[in-house]
């Protein structure tokens, strides 16, 4: 059995804001792995390598892109050797368009036990907040 995690996020910046900082390889290196490594595309089937650093510890996550259609979803895998014990997981963006500002939920399926999900709902709370303030939303 696997297990699910969802968060919600409001932004007043419009939707394509948020997809381009999920899909520019510049702004992933700025706000999702800052300090860190990222290599790769991102398009379609394209891999990706990144290595995070958070709490002062360094994470390798690994992984391609699925999904990208603008300006409201972006899904790919994630790979963690710690943190999912190497198997493959989901993550999928989606937003919604409200003019001027935007809703996200970001989904994290397939994560292989409790433990690893609550550790992964922190992580991304906190990269969310991060993305808040890289796209200047308050």
């Amino acid at each position: 059995m696997t297990v699910e995690i969802s968060l919600h996020r409001s932004y007043d910046v419009p939707a394509q804001r948020i997809y381009d900082a999920w899909t520019d390889v510049e702004q992933l290196r700025e706000w999702l792995c800052p300090g860190g490594l990222w290599k790769g595309e991102v398009r379609v089937g394209a891999p990706y390598q990144m290595n995070m650093l958070y709490e002062g510890k360094t994470y390798e996550h690994h992984g391609r892109f699925l999904r990208l259609e603008p300006p409201s979803l972006v899904e790919f895998t994630w790979i963690q050797q710690e943190g999912t014990y190497g198997t493959e997981t989901i993550v999928r963006i989606e937003i919604t368009d409200l003019g001027p500002s935007c809703e996200m939920t970001l989904t994290h399926t397939k994560l292989p036990d409790q433990k690893q999900a609550d550790s992964h709902r922190g992580g991304w709370s906190d990269f969310l907040e991060i993305l808040a303030k890289h796209v200047g939303s308050k």
